[in-house]
């Protein structure tokens, strides 16, 4: 079964549910987005009733699993037991990777493979804001989980109850809260289902690889002779890089007895075969590790007292930075989300442990490199800066990034405009999230350098744009240049001509009478409608506002644009382009009418939800 360049979108229960795949089954390149329970789901199981497990290789990759389990279904196992973006069940050989799972609705995770699975390659990936596990790879055995950008999910970063699982160079950044943790190792004591039976008890490839766990005398007297798994050993985790939440009472990582509150099968002591050059970010005094039942460690120096007695030695070469969570920062822009690392930051200066073989060709990295810790990022990544100098970094393990370039539009002034003496100009950049100021030039000389939005040529007063004088320019053609720059660099810049008209002969002047001040308001705009539009030339989205005209006594002199209160600036047309639209957030657009004495209208209101997936754009 393939499933390719598909949406599926805003059904009530399920999109697909997969049973027993075949050799080569694949999903690619598509869109599971806001239905009601899980995003895509597949057992490995023939049916429901059957106990025949092969290897299916199934293959999930570039695709995009959001804001599944709308109808919030997952009520820890009152009514629903399985929400996740996407959920597998007695997998053999499967590959999930370049695909993203994100905003998954109230308890449902991210990536989550349960019960006997096997040979799982989990790689690549981005799982964020879900509302259960990042990654959760439980009860099976074999696996990969490495270069997974795993950030602000509401539970466990990643999550391990299974043997034999290589957990390498990933990036975990917890949100707050009592029960978030970056990475979690527990046991889970569910025998197999027949006394006697071996785990995975279904998959005839992995059943004769049974293997005796019970040799540790401190192990508890009813532990069971099984197959790799379910219990819960021979686990590395290596090169990963964690962020504490502010939160100083949490602990990053948590290493317990047991998954569930029974008596566990195997012990944190029995866990790993490797957890070393780790790299944790974190506040002073943080709690660092639960390891077994004791709670509150806060380095590796008192992990390794602790554990003495097994004669291990865990995270040597771990590296720990206390600080605020703010500075320094390992990261180029964290609150923009752009996770690659500063090359002087110590999880990029300090190198982790050398991939194995299967690692790095799942990650698709030469054998044997010796990365940064934390995601390791393609090697084409744009220049990225650093505390001190600029240096080129790996990119990110994202699908391709389509993000169009800074461009900048400008309203006020057109192309091969006549102007007598002032003009009105705003420019709107779009794409420039490093954007630090906007600098007009005329005819090539400075004529204002703008910090702050609204970027007005003559500044601006209460968000609306105030003109800027050219009477001192002499009649004929100009140019008016308009840069974008961020603190050092040019990031976009634009050029337009207009003509300064010659001066009218002065007629001879009789007295004027005394005006009646103007105390008359314009009429509030009305018919107010928002609508998302593309802009081919700048490739982007933009918001399109249309209003019918205000009236006034005297005359509109422009109209001013608020969204959700902020200014966006003024324009002299009943129409208006916002480039700023991101999806998913509702917007309230209010027009203001204003007249040359200063009166303004009461604002006419439209709102609008941004709905945009994979190509498509749409307004709400």
């Amino acid at each position: 079964m393939i499933v390719e360049n598909s949406v599926f979108l805003e059904n009530s229960g399920n999109t697909i549910d997969l049973s027993g795949p075949k050799l080569g089954s694949a999903v690619r390149r598509s869109v599971f987005a806001s239905n009601g329970y899980t995003g895509f789901g597949s057992n490995g199981f023939a049916s429901s009733s059957g106990k025949t497990l092969s290897k299916n290789s199934l293959i999930i990759d570039g695709s995009i699993f959001n804001d599944n389990n709308k109808s919030k279904l997952d009520t820890a196992c009152g009514a629903s037991c399985g929400a996740a973006a996407v959920k597998l069940n007695n997998m053999s050989g499967y590959t999930v990777k370049n695909s993203i799972f994100e905003n998954t609705n109230a308890r449902a995770g991210g990536l989550w493979c349960d019960i006997d699975c096997s040979n799982a390659v989990m790689v690549n990936n981005i799982s964020r804001n879900n509302g259960g596990h990042g990654i959760f790879y439980e009860i099976s055995s074999k696996g990969i989980i490495a270069n997974n950008l795993v950030y602000n999910n509401r539970s466990i970063g990643i999550s391990v109850y299974s043997s034999e699982v290589k957990v390498y160079n990933n990036t975990i950044i917890n949100q707050d809260g009592g029960s978030v943790e970056a990475f979690k190792v527990a046991d889970d004591d569910r025998p197999a289902p027949d006394k006697g039976a071996t785990w995975p008890y279904s998959n005839t490839e992995e059943a004769a690889a049974v293997v005796t766990l019970c040799t540790n005398a401190k192990l508890p007297p009813n532990c069971r002779v099984a197959s790799p798994g379910p219990n819960t050993n021979r686990v590395e985790y290596v090169n990963n890089l964690v962020v504490g939440q502010p939160n100083p009472g949490a602990r990053l990582n948590n290493f317990a007895n047991s998954g569930i509150p029974f008596a566990p099968n195997t012990l944190a002591s029995d866990y790993f075969s490797a957890l070393d050059y780790n790299a944790y970010y974190h506040k002073a005094n943080q709690n660092l590790y639960l390891w077994g039942t004791t709670d509150g460690i806060k380095t590796p120096a008192a992990l390794n007292t602790l554990i003495a007695p097994i004669n291990q030695k865990w995270d040597a070469n771990a590296i720990q930075v206390t600080d605020s969570l703010k500075a320094p920062d390992p990261f180029v822009d964290r609150a923009g989300q752009d996770f690659r690392l500063k090359s002087d930051s110590l999880a990029a200066t300090n190198k982790g442990k050398a991939l194995p073989a299967d690692v790095a060709a799942a990650i698709g990295v030469p054998a044997g490199t010796t990365p940064v810790r934390g995601v390791i990022f393609p090697a084409t990544s744009l220049p990225t800066t650093t505390t001190t100098t600029t240096t080129t970094v790996t990119p990110s393990p994202t699908p391709t990034s389509t993000t169009p370039p800074a461009s900048i539009s400008l309203v006020g002034l057109a192309n091969g405009a006549t102007v007598g003496d002032a003009i009105n100009v705003q420019a709107n950049v779009a794409n420039a999230p490093n954007l630090a100021r906007v600098e007009f030039y005329i005819d090539g000389t400075l004529a204002v350098s703008e910090g702050i939005a609204p970027y007005c040529i003559g500044g601006d007063s209460g968000g609306i744009c105030s003109n800027y004088s050219t009477a001192g320019l002499s009649a004929g053609a100009h140019t008016l240049k308009v840069v974008a720059k961020d603190s050092t660099t040019e990031l976009a810049s634009t050029t337009i001509n207009f003509t300064k008209q010659a001066p009218s002969p002065s007629p001879t002047p009789s007295p004027s009478p005394t005006p009646t001040p103007d105390t008359t308001k314009p009429s509030q705009p009305t018919n107010v409608k928002g609508k998302v539009e593309f802009d081919a030339l700048k490739f982007t989205y933009f918001t399109n506002l249309t209003w019918t005209p205000s009236y006034d006594n005297i005359g509109v002199a422009s109209y001013e644009v608020r969204r959700n209160t902020e200014s966006l600036g003024a324009t002299t047309t009943a129409s208006f382009k916002d480039y700023n639209l991101q999806p998913n957030i509702l917007y309230t657009y209010e027009i203001y009418a204003r007249d040359a004495a200063g009166n303004v209208s009461a604002p006419g209101a439209a709102r609008l939800t941004g709905r945009c997936f994979l190509i498509w754009c749409w307004a709400e």
